[in-house]
């Protein structure tokens, strides 16, 4: 069984991505939709038994299996968090419900569950400390019939037999066997110092109980207050699922800022924050329509028994050569590395730009652009390698792109 997780395009209460099951026209059977993670908005509409391609790693809008729905399995789990400094890999993982997943290739997404990630990651000049609970209630399988097992569907079995020599692009390799609802909330609070050494200098003199206290060493209390007013102090909350408008009533608009001339303000709503997690929020789900998709999992057409064999192509499934397989991590990394370029050159123009002198002030300005294009031009990249994974076109695709990328020099990102 196979783990698929939503693209977080989902905030306030609205996840995603798009599936839907249908009767097949002949034109449709000529031309199966097909959508990937990365471009769609809501993943609360996939059904049980749609079609799935691992390689392209998207859904069809066509259910090609019919099974017996269960609703019986597992209890309602809790997943809680407390880290330090936690990546943008790490933080959207979690909120995609993916907590032990390798987190090796990141994950381009879109929404605001993803702007969330972007803007609270950790980095040389950021320090983060993270609180994050998950719910998860029971999960909707669908399992064998015990007489007659899986079924294709007729709309299946028309794609199939309209063009038996093209299986895996018309109907995929595997279907949805499982839907995992959940709801997630995370509380953020972020300090972002002036230069990579005040990160070190003064990071250590921060302490946090994860009951919402935050304390400050005498040695940074002491300290000038053009140190303190370097530091800025950032509150931020994202909830998915129950009851949002609840969390607004504790940290309006869902950010607060300070700086550390000033702290008691933000650590105030923090430790708010904690409390509202343990009191308010795990009361809000007393029907499961208060709990979004959380994520999807998918069976193998080839594991799920004989009755599904005309599914199967006769020769084997093309599977991502090594090539594209690093072709995506390496341009992943690097759109993860341009983002955080990004909000690093606006974070120095925003806060500290009575400190930059006008060749430092334009070499920011470009490398702000320039990540900026960057990402843009990487995420569209991966999601064109993952609409074509098989053969050299990723390959292809990456070399492409890296002629177009713009260099510039970090060292501008310094202060």
């Amino acid at each position: 069984m196979k783990f698929i997780y939503s693209p977080l395009a989902r905030a306030m209460g609205v996840m995603g991505l798009f599936a839907c099951s249908f009767s097949a026209t002949a034109d449709q059977i000529a031309n199966p939709e097909f959508t990937t993670q990365a471009n769609n908005s809501d993943l609360d509409s996939v059904t049980l038994g749609t079609a799935y391609h691992s390689e392209k790693e998207g859904f069809y809008a066509l259910q090609s299996v019919l099974g017996r729905v269960d609703e019986t399995y597992g209890n309602t789990e809790m997943d809680f968090v407390v880290g330090v400094d936690m990546s943008y890999s790490q933080l959207s993982s979690m909120l995609d419900g993916n907590l032990g997943a390798a987190l090796d290739v990141p994950v381009i997404k879109v929404g605001v569950g993803a702007s969330y990630a972007k803007q609270n990651a950790a980095d040389n000049y950021t320090g983060t400390y993270t609180l994050f609970l998950s719910l998860k209630p029971k999960k909707r399988l669908l399992v064998a019939d015990p007489q007659t097992g899986f079924k294709p569907t007729q709309a299946a079995l028309d794609l199939v037999n309209a063009n038996p020599g093209d299986k895996f692009n018309n109907i995929g390799n595997e279907f949805v066997s499982a839907i995992e609802y959940g709801s997630q909330v995370m509380i953020n609070l972020k300090f972002q110092y002036k230069n990579d050494e005040d990160k070190v200098k003064w990071g250590g003199q921060l302490g946090v109980d994860w009951a919402g206290k935050v304390s400050v060493s005498g040695k940074l209390q002491k300290v000038d207050e053009n140190v303190k007013r370097n530091i800025k102090i950032t509150v931020s909350a994202l909830q998915l699922g129950g009851d949002p408008t609840e969390l607004l009533k504790v940290i309006p608009n869902q950010l607060v800022n300070c700086t550390m001339e000033n702290p008691t303000p933000c650590f105030d709503v923090f430790k708010n924050s904690i409390d509202y997690i343990k009191t308010n929020y795990v009361t809000q789900f007393d029907t499961l329509d208060k709990y979004n998709v959380g994520r999807v999992l998918t069976q193998r057409y080839t594991d799920s028994g004989p009755s599904l064999s005309p599914l199967v192509p006769d020769d084997v499934y093309p599977a991502k050569s090594i090539l594209t397989k690093l072709a995506l991590k390496n341009m992943s990394d690097d759109w993860v590395q341009a983002i955080l370029d990004n909000r690093r050159a606006d974070n120095l123009l925003n806060y500290y730009a009575s400190e930059l002198n006008n060749s430092h002030r334009t070499a920011l300005e470009t490398i702000r652009d320039n990540a900026l294009f960057n990402s843009f031009i990487l995420a569209d990249a991966v999601d064109y390698c993952k609409r074509n994974p098989i053969g050299n076109y990723c390959r292809d695709r990456e070399l492409q792109t890296r002629g177009r990328v713009h260099q510039y020099d970090r060292k501008w990102l310094e202060l």
